[in-house]
């Protein structure tokens, strides 16, 4: 009974750090290269009229055809969960709608909440992106609308967006640094946060317009082996420290 009590809470321990991405560990998911869709990874349910394909070794979600109502969403989605996603994302072109782009979206505490970040195009300069993340509670934003900034360009940007999940906090990474984060006490929310579902999406807000947006170099947040293994034998430790001392007591 007892050494069962042992193994259990050692469980615990390492699940719970699973959780955990303050020792997150950066590994690839898909870079491409492989030239099609790798659907053990990709979901192929893209919303109609969007299409998800793979083109000069890129992800490409992109539309069949321009919508006929007053806006459309293609999307696809990772066929696993992790700590947070993170990939080099670049809107080649959109149409000129009020708002048009791309971003992934974190899915989290059973569709309770959901994290996006991505590139949105300006509405009336075509040179201007704007790079936007936002944590929201049932359809509502919630303690953070952030335009993190404003870029002007001759020739669009490939830019390393990411979206890290611990129990306490979600962070918004650009090419690797934290930009902002949302935690419970910023705004409406309940944690420990955990993800559900990721997914990456392009939009656009008016009819017949377009948007083609690719994305690149998919990695994903695990926890770190070695982090992992300093908990497991401190949580192993200190369950035997325990379980001598239960020993002792008459």
């Amino acid at each position: 009974m007892k050494l069962s009590c042992f193994a259990a809470g050692l469980a615990i321990v390492c699940l719970a750090f699973a959780a955990s991405a303050s020792a997150a560990d950066w590994q690839p998911y898909d870079d491409f290269s492989s030239g099609s869709l790798d659907t053990t990874k990709w979901s192929e349910d893209a919303l109609m009229p969007g299409a998800v394909d793979v083109a000069d070794n890129q992800m490409q979600i992109s539309f069949t055809q321009p919508p006929d109502t007053s806006g459309a969403t293609a999307q696809t989605d990772l066929l696993a969960s992790f700590l947070g996603v993170r990939a080099d994302m670049q809107l080649l072109a959109t149409s000129t709608a009020p708002a048009a782009g791309m971003k992934m979206l974190v899915s989290l505490n059973e569709g309770l909440y959901d994290a996006e970040f991505g590139l949105w195009r300006d509405k009336d300069d075509q040179t201007a992106l704007h790079l936007v993340g936002y944590f929201q509670n049932n359809q509502t934003v919630v303690g953070m609308t952030t335009h993190y900034a404003r870029l002007t360009f001759s020739s669009e940007p490939v830019l390393d967006l990411a979206i890290l999940v611990s129990p306490d906090q979600i962070d918004f990474m650009l090419d690797g640094t934290v930009v902002s984060t949302y935690s419970n006490q910023d705004g409406i929310g309940k944690p420990p946060y955990s993800i559900d579902s990721i997914s990456f999406l392009a939009r656009t807000s008016n009819v017949g317009g377009f948007v083609d947006a690719r994305i690149d170099n998919v990695q994903v947040a695990v926890p770190e082996p070695a982090s992992l293994a300093l908990l497991s034998i401190g949580g192993l430790m200190l369950m035997r420290r325990k379980m001598r001392r239960n020993m002792r007591r008459p």
